[in-house]
Formats: C-alpha cells, sequence, structure tokens
C-alpha cells in the first residue's frame, strides 16, 4: 500500500474528535475504538483481522509516521516520533498534519496534486 493511501485512511479512521484519543494508540469509548494517530496507522498497516489483533512496536519507523513528524518537526523533540504532537495539540491541529503529509507523500510518489 502506498504512502499516501496508508495516511488517507488513518485519517479516515480519526475524521472526529470522538473517533480520536490522546496518551494511548487505542482506547474503547462508548464501546466504540478510538485511535491516536500512530494507531490509526497501525490499524491500517499492522492490524491482523484474523487475530484481530494489531502490534504497534513498528509504527513510528513507517514513511507514514515520518511524515507526520516532518511536517511538524518544530513542534516536537528531537528523536520523537509523531505522538507527543498528536498528544499536546487539538483534533483540528492534528488533522492539519495529516493533510501536509497526504500532500507530501503524493509527492514522493510522483503524483500531481492540485490543492
Amino acid at each position: 500500500m502506498k504512502t499516501s493511501e496508508v495516511l488517507i485512511q488513518a485519517k479516515a479512521l480519526i475524521a472526529t474528535p470522538e473517533q480520536w484519543t490522546q496518551g494511548d494508540y487505542e482506547k474503547v469509548v462508548n464501546g466504540k475504538p478510538c485511535y491516536c494517530s500512530l494507531g490509526a496507522i497501525g490499524q491500517v498497516s499492522f492490524s491482523n483481522p484474523d487475530s484481530g489483533v494489531t502490534w504497534y512496536g513498528e509504527v513510528g519507523g513507517t514513511q507514514a509516521a515520518k511524515l507526520l513528524r516532518q511536517v511538524v518537526l518544530h513542534d516536537l523533540p528531537p528523536d520523537h516520533t509523531f505522538a507527543p504532537y498528536n498528544d499536546s495539540h487539538t483534533h483540528a491541529e492534528v488533522m492539519e498534519a495529516f493533510n501536509k503529509a497526504i500532500y507530501l507523500a503524493h509527492v514522493e510518489e510522483g503524483e500531481v496534486v492540485k490543492l
């Protein structure tokens, strides 16, 4: 799966504040799963539907997570993943970071993107 597709699908998993969380990869709220940004990437990239298990250990090293980190680098301590940004910013700010990362992914993939 292309990085842009991973980011688009992960963003869709956390499209509303009710689907998004901070501080954990995944939480269940009112019987429904909520994900942080990296948790959503993990669901898209590392979820095993047969076992129902998602392995989050490699999420920070994915190109999707690296692009998210790149677009907010000025707001992160050195050598951190995107998680501190997710946990200290609003849902709207996180969505904007996804939009920028999706754009960068399209550029990396050689696709023409119209804004």
